[in-house]
Formats: C-alpha cells, structure tokens, sequence
C-alpha cells in the first residue's frame, strides 16, 4: 500500500484589524488572496455603516454575521439543479475555514 502523497502547503501571510498571522492551505494563494480581500471588503462595509467604532471584535463579529447571512440568502436562492455545486461550495468554505483555524492555532 502506497502512502498519499503529501500535497505542499501554500502560505499567505495577511493583516486583519491589525493581527497579522500566516495561513496554511492547499488551496492556490491567488484564490486565497482573493478570500482576504472579500472578508476585508466586508469589514470595511462594517466600519462604515455600524457605529461599532474600532473595536476589532465586534467589527469582525458584525463582518461574520453579515457574511454568514450572505451565504444563507444564497443557499436559499440555490436552484435546486446546481445543489451538488452548493454542497461542494460548502465543503470548500468549511475546509478553508478550518486551515485557517487551525494556522490560527499554531500561531
């Protein structure tokens, strides 16, 4: 029996509301990069329409719940041919948002 081959683990180093820490991925940096940029987008529409100040917290908090409600209004409009394409969306968000927790915790 053949071990899998291990697959290289892609770094992208980003800075969010001032925490600066390294992801570990297998997914590409460019797509990565991208991600950063959207949650950072999503950030900033918090900052300038919530009077949640600077507190890094509750700006990420208002950030995850306004992109969680974003990916629920989503899933609901899903036409339900595509619902493979949804869940495989899914498993892809959860396995990112997992190398991110789990570069989190190395760091």
């Amino acid at each position: 029996m053949n071990p899998e081959p291990l697959m290289e683990k892609n770094l992208l180093t980003v800075n969010i509301l001032g925490s600066t820490f390294t992801i570990k991925s297998d997914n590409n940096p460019d797509y990565l990069g991208e991600v950063v940029a959207y949650l950072k987008g999503k950030i900033d529409e918090v900052r300038q329409g919530t009077a949640a100040g600077n507190d890094p917290l509750k700006i990420a908090l208002l950030a995850s719940l306004n992109l969680v409600d974003e990916l629920f209004k989503a899933k609901q409009h899903t036409n339900p041919g595509k619902d493979r394409e949804s869940k495989e969306i899914e498993h892809l968000t959860e396995q990112l948002i997992n190398k991110i927790d789990e570069s989190l915790m190395e760091n």
